[in-house]
């Protein structure tokens, strides 16, 4: 009985140091998941003053959890029976990003950061007129600019945005180099700057200054931002009297023969800026009134001061209109083309490019040989009976393959005009071919020999544009539906006048295909529609070509022509 007291107690005692001894070596291990270290701790050691929060750079300490996820307390510490270890969770730290300063504008910049983002590269604000931005700083006034913030140095901040003033020069450009007390630049606080006037000058009054060199836009006041330099012009009035009258109503004027000359100064006035009103005198002694022509009038004005101005304006001489042309009285311009096209149309009954072959023996029929006819181009006698064309060919002016018809013997059309169609030998009609006029022969262009045909060639080419109204005379290249040289027929026209021959053929086709051609019965219809024709004596290449149109649908017009 004694021994099993003992044994009992043996195992008794046994049971106790075994469970003191648990108690006492219980340790507590930590994970602080890169917060700062905290040794392992005894479980008897823990009480509620045990500190065992750790710290990390940009976080905040959450709490402990075990492997399980559960939440580990002190008091859950305390009672632990096995050694353990506890984990340690953290929340992310965010800090703010403060701009100032910004005068309205806006940025792209983040507001806040954390010490898990990488760098922020600050990028400008949007911009503000009239202001440069400089960088931004941690305080103002500074220069010392932050363009980088590194996120591992933590802790809100406050960034300040600096500005620069944009500083623009104004020249001032004065002819007479007045001096003035206005300032040399500005900026958009500077604003509104008012424009002083120069100093004062003698015989000149100071008008304004402008924003452009053409003294149009003037400005009193800079009350707008510029976003540039300002160039200002003074601009200056004479008191001195040096400008030259003007001359007004010298509209082109129309006199015909055996009429009443015309009151050259009616509707004319002279005026002055300083003197009013001033007198004019005109000269026309270089008029015949008895000639049909174009001439020029000359008109002068002269005013207090002595200064002068020269005008001219042109007279067109003609003959008093038959009963076929009287609807163009009074008429120039485009609006004489038109009712000509309508004169000639009217009546007009064509024959057929067959009969053309018969009617060209007696159009072109030689003055003495009653049966020969004069070659267009060389001027020779030729036999007038046809024979299949080997003696002489009908000759299209304006070619048959830019007429945009066809030639056929039983067809009328703009191919059997008769005004267009002249006899020529084979041989110069095939040299001619298709190539249009001009001074020189090339491959292109062609130039008649005979210089007493090239007048009747303008005037031919003339009646085509305007008995059709598809057909246009150009001083290009032509294309279908066009021939030239313009410039060139035009001075033709004028160097090679209408004679008997011209006349009687105009007569004859007229017998037979009932029109005329108005530039041969009235060659001043010419310029009275395309204006005055100036040749150039020195230079036989180039002449000026001023044209005049009277309506007030027609723009006054003037080009060089060659």
């Amino acid at each position: 009985m004694k021994i099993r007291l003992m044994v009992l107690s043996f195992i008794t005692g046994l049971l106790f140091i075994l469970s003191g001894c648990s108690s006492i070596d219980s340790i507590v291990s930590f994970e602080t998941n890169g917060g700062s270290e905290i040794s392992p701790i005894l479980v008897s050691q823990i009480d509620e003053t045990t500190n065992i929060t750790p710290t990390k750079k940009g976080y905040v300490f959450n709490n402990w959890t075990f492997e399980n996820n559960d939440i580990a307390t002190l008091e859950t510490l305390k009672n632990l029976t096995t050694s353990t270890k506890i984990y340690a969770n953290w929340n992310l730290v965010s800090y703010q990003l403060n701009y100032l300063n910004l005068m309205g504008s806006t940025h792209q910049n983040p507001i806040e950061y954390t010490i898990e983002d990488e760098n922020i590269i600050l990028k400008a604000p949007s911009a503000i007129i009239g202001y440069t931005f400089k960088g931004w700083s941690k305080e103002v006034p500074s220069t010392n600019y932050v363009t980088l913030i590194d996120t591992k140095d933590l802790g809100s901040i406050d960034l300040y945005a600096n500005y620069e003033l944009k500083n623009y020069n104004i020249t001032y450009v004065d002819s007479f180099n007045q001096p003035h007390t206005n300032p040399t630049y500005f900026n958009i606080e500077s604003l509104p700057i008012t424009l002083a006037a120069p100093d004062d000058l003698e015989d000149y009054l100071f008008i304004g200054w402008s924003l452009s060199n053409d003294k149009s836009l003037f400005i009193e006041v800079i009350n707008e931002y510029f976003d540039e330099k300002i160039t200002l012009y003074a601009v200056w009035e004479s008191l001195i009297d040096i400008t030259p009258p003007e001359i007004s109503g010298l509209n082109p004027i129309e006199y015909t023969i055996g009429s009443t000359y015309p009151e050259l100064l009616s509707g004319v006035y002279g005026t002055d800026n300083l003197d009013g009103e001033v007198l004019v005198s005109v000269d026309d002694s270089k008029v015949d009134y008895e000639t049909v022509g174009t001439y020029t009038i000359y008109y002068s004005a002269s005013d207090k001061a002595g200064n002068i101005t020269n005008k001219t304006r042109t007279i067109s001489v003609i003959n008093a209109l038959s009963s076929y042309y009287q609807s163009v009285t009074g008429l120039s311009g485009n609006s004489l083309k038109l009712q000509l096209r309508t004169i000639i149309n009217t009546g007009f009954s064509g024959v057929n490019y067959g009969e053309a072959r018969y009617a060209l023996a007696v159009t072109d029929k030689d003055p003495n040989n009653p049966n020969n006819l004069i070659d267009f181009y060389t001027g020779n006698s030729l036999k007038a009976a046809w024979d299949e064309g080997k003696t002489w060919n009908r000759e299209h002016v304006w070619p048959q393959s830019l007429l945009g018809v066809d030639a056929k013997n039983g067809v009328v059309n703009a191919a059997s005009d008769l005004h267009n169609l002249t006899p020529s030998n084979p041989s110069t009609n095939s040299s001619r071919g298709n190539k249009y006029f001009d001074l020189s022969l090339t491959k292109a262009t062609y130039f008649p020999e005979r210089a007493a045909v090239r007048g009747d060639i303008a005037r031919i080419l003339l009646y085509m544009e305007v008995m059709y109204s598809r057909y246009t005379l150009v001083d290009t290249t032509p294309k279908i539906n066009e021939m030239g040289k313009l410039s060139t027929l035009l001075k033709w026209h004028l160097e090679d006048p209408v004679d008997d021959f011209e006349r009687n053929r105009n007569e004859v086709i007229f017998s037979y295909q009932g029109n005329r051609n108005p530039y041969i019965d009235y060659p001043e219809f010419v310029e009275m529609i395309y204006g005055v024709i100036v040749v150039d004596n020195v230079s036989s290449q180039i002449y000026f070509f001023e044209v005049h149109y009277v309506e007030p649908d027609f723009y006054k017009k003037s080009k060089y022509l060659n």
